[in-house]
């Protein structure tokens, strides 16, 4: 909740991530995914706002969160950005869910195995039955606390990546610490903050 260029980050969020597209056979729609606890509720009031549905879920078992998330909504697919990723680039949100539809695949990324894109700019795509499947075998807690490193590192889970041409890995546009706000701040207003 945050305030970045004159609004809360997470609306910053959702604003992009709403305008994250698939072919036009598929509805593509905004759920905010916030742990079950009375810190989310800002971001639910805010969620509310805008017009945006919501799902609270466990706390630290985010895999399990998302996975009831996707069964309470009757998903097949999910898009995963992050709260803290303001300048999520929905077209690249899109590059990665048309990807994963195209091809049939079961995961997509635009960070794994090799990341080109800033941080922040992180997105992934991945099938209801490759969520099931980490959430059904995943046990280790890092895999159930951060969703998708099972899908990443199990061969049998069919997987690409969505990369540009020119590297710019060492960028971080995420807001993790007070202090970031006030970096991405003057770089909006420096104008030297390059995404769309």
């Amino acid at each position: 909740m945050a305030i970045l260029d004159g609004k809360p980050v997470i609306e910053h969020v959702l604003e992009r991530a709403r305008s994250i597209r698939a072919s036009h056979n598929y509805n593509v729609e905004t759920i905010v995914v916030v742990p079950d606890t009375d810190e989310s509720e800002p971001i639910i009031a805010h969620a509310d706002k805008m017009g945006i549905s919501n799902f609270c879920g466990d706390e630290l078992n985010v895999l399990k969160r998302y996975y009831d998330c996707a069964i309470y909504f009757g998903f097949d697919y999910v898009v995963r950005v992050t709260g803290d990723c303001p300048f999520i680039d929905p077209k690249v949100g899109s590059e990665v869910l048309q990807l994963l539809l195209w091809r049939k695949l079961d995961y997509v990324s635009n960070t794994y195995p090799k990341r080109t894109y800033p941080k922040g700019l992180d997105v992934e795509a991945f099938t209801m039955d490759a969520l099931e499947a980490a959430h059904k075998m995943a046990t280790d807690p890092y895999d159930r606390e951060h969703v998708t490193p099972w899908l990443k590192r199990t061969k049998e889970v069919r997987k690409a990546c969505v990369q540009q041409k020119e590297d710019k890995s060492e960028l971080n546009y995420c807001v993790d610490y007070p202090e970031d706000i006030e970096r991405l701040e003057k770089e909006i207003k420096g104008q030297e903050l390059n995404v769309k």
